[in-house]
């Protein structure tokens, strides 16, 4: 199997064109996914995808056993051997926010297993999304996922579904055999977001600098096309990169008109707010936490950025963390141990952004002792005070009478 993987790495310059559309847009039918192709160049998709990149890796992977209602950590496992140190070349967290961009982008991510003669997986590797292909069998259609199709430079290898690890975002409706992509919906606004940019990079490059006509101060005076040619020249040399802003002394009668652009016509945020609005709804994240302009204005109304990221978190990161820990452990963990009661679970503990904040917190059992719910001893705890049996106490106002 490394012999195979090595081979396919020296054959990595060419690879097969890419889409991570698979649903039809309505009424129109233009091919929006041809155009915005992988989305790997767009801007509108690639900020909030590699904030999730950067910050899905900051909760490490853990084993719990389950017994009943008890939970013991493991802490030392060939497992974590494994998924820690996942093959010579990277790491877990690169492996992961690989995993995590296919996994956002086009809501399907591969890990190949590499393994030994004896079977034991040796080596896990991310594979891009593009150059995996679930199949079922011919022989047998009753059969769910037979093999995959790796396809990294135009010849097809067949790849056993044992060594493989497949990540679905869902299941797509017209190949339940994959996952479908949660920016589908918004291929279009994608799109528009990328022309916007190309419209405004286009008017830069090509009027940026307003263009001038040299023409003649009255119908009196003739100019040749040598003299033309020259004063052409010599105009562009004065005023061209570095020397915007030099002056020129013309010799002759000269007038000098502008021909640009107004600058309005490079004002397309109104449009762009809407792309990016709508591919971070998608993923489950505020535009703010993106630094996105659309998002930072409902910071002005009132909500915090703490706010955001906490959305953030439980809107994208803490659901995919259940997913893939689910497939983790039934894909994975079942080639180091077939315990049952074991699980895979990302550690979330300190989070900053989880973490109540500790103002809120005092103010929260302070309320619980007025109210008679909280013991004193709680609070004083929570503040890092010594407490003694008299703090072992409820408040609770004289006018109350218990009534069973």
């Amino acid at each position: 199997m490394f012999k195979f993987l090595k081979k396919v790495a020296e054959n990595q310059a060419v690879h097969p064109s890419a889409s991570w559309l698979s649903l039809d847009i309505p009424r129109t039918d233009f091919d929006y996914s041809k155009e915005v192709g992988t989305g790997l160049g767009s801007s509108v998709i690639m900020s909030p995808v590699q904030w999730i990149m950067r910050t899905f890796p900051e909760s490490p992977v853990r084993m719990e056993m389950v017994d009943g209602d008890d939970i013991e950590k493991i802490s030392e496992h060939p497992f974590l051997n494994m998924i820690n140190n996942p093959n010579p070349f990277y790491t877990y967290e690169t492996m992961m926010m690989a995993t995590l961009m296919s996994w956002n982008i086009a809501g399907n991510a591969y890990w190949i297993k590499v393994r030994s003669k004896m079977g034991e997986v040796l080596e896990l590797w991310y594979v891009p999304h593009w150059m995996m292909t679930p199949k079922g069998s011919d022989a047998d259609p009753s059969i769910f996922i037979d093999h995959y199709i790796y396809n990294p430079n135009g010849v097809p290898y067949r790849i056993e579904i044992e060594d493989v690890v497949h990540f679905r975002f869902g299941l797509n409706p017209e190949n339940i055999r994959m996952g479908i992509s949660p920016l589908d919906s918004v291929i279009r606004e994608v799109f528009t977001d990328d022309e916007a940019g190309n419209y405004s990079a286009s008017i830069l490059r090509n009027m940026g600098v307003p263009s001038v006509i040299i023409s003649p101060s009255s119908n009196d005076v003739d100019i040749s096309q040598e003299q033309a040619k020259v004063i052409k020249e010599k105009f562009t040399q004065s005023f061209a990169g570095d020397n915007r802003g030099q002056a020129l002394v013309m010799t002759g009668s000269t007038k000098v008109d502008t021909f640009g652009f107004d600058p309005k016509q490079l004002s397309l945020s109104d449009i762009r707010n809407i792309s990016e609005e709508r591919v971070c709804a998608c993923l489950g994240i505020p535009a703010a936490v993106v630094g996105f302009g659309s998002g930072l204005e409902a910071t002005k109304v009132g909500a915090t950025m703490t706010a955001m990221i906490k959305l953030a978190w439980t809107g994208n990161i803490i659901p995919s963390q259940r997913i893939i820990a689910q497939v983790i452990t039934k894909q994975l963990l079942i080639d180091f141990d077939d315990n049952d009661d074991l699980d895979v679970v990302f550690d979330n503990s300190r989070i900053v952004a989880l973490q109540e904040d500790k103002s809120e917190k005092i103010r929260r059992l302070t309320d619980g002792v007025k109210s008679g719910w909280v013991r004193i001893s709680e609070v004083r705890q929570a503040e890092g005070l010594p407490i003694d049996e008299s703090d072992e106490i409820y408040l609770r106002p004289l006018n109350l009478v218990e009534i069973e």
